[in-house]
């Protein structure tokens, strides 16, 4: 870090430095000023997606969701067929607990796309769908994809991805969304 903090001293429109240095700030817990780092990497290099989905995780990292979503769907812009993005977004407008975040048909379809694009092999692009398809109002959908995330997981031998999996089922079997966490 104090050699990327040299580099941007001395040479400030050094974008990548700017950027690594947000991402290692934001990697020790210095949220604030790592998003201010990468606030400027976008500033100088609009184009620069790795920038924006770096941006996105520490505004999440800040449970500033509606800020993730916006650079996460900026990245997205650069890295159309990013699944791990693509779920990034989608789970945040599926289980946001502000209904100002919140948009599940737009989730949806992010899902679906991510879902495409791994062949229906990957659980957590299926756990994304899933949470987008109770936020539609879709329960026994949701349950579906949710159930064949969970054996996917299964079979991969993520036992911790299981038992998430495990409980939002049982939430869409009752009818329930899935809200993440408050704090």
């Amino acid at each position: 870090m104090p050699h990327l903090r040299v580099a941007v001293a001395e040479r400030p429109s050094f974008v990548e430095a700017e950027a690594n240095l947000g991402v290692a700030l934001a990697a020790q817990g210095s949220l604030d000023e790592g998003v201010a780092h990468l606030q400027r990497a976008v500033q100088l290099r609009p184009d620069f997606a790795s920038a924006h989905r770096n941006l996105g995780e520490a505004y999440a990292m800040q449970r500033r969701f509606k800020d993730a979503a916006a650079s996460y769907s900026k990245a997205l812009e650069y890295l159309p067929d990013d699944v791990p993005l693509l779920n990034r977004i989608a789970w945040i407008l599926a289980t946001a607990q502000d209904d100002r975040v919140r948009d599940g048909a737009r989730a949806k379809a992010l899902a679906e796309r991510a879902v495409r694009l791994t062949g229906r092999r990957d659980p957590a692009s299926l756990d994304s769908l899933g949470a987008a398809l109770a936020e539609v109002g879709d329960f026994e959908a949701a349950a579906a994809a949710t159930g064949e995330a969970l054996a996917l997981a299964r079979l991969q031998g993520n036992q911790a991805l299981a038992a998430e999996l495990e409980q939002r089922l049982r939430l869409f079997e009752r009818g329930l969304k899935f809200r993440e966490p408050a704090g």
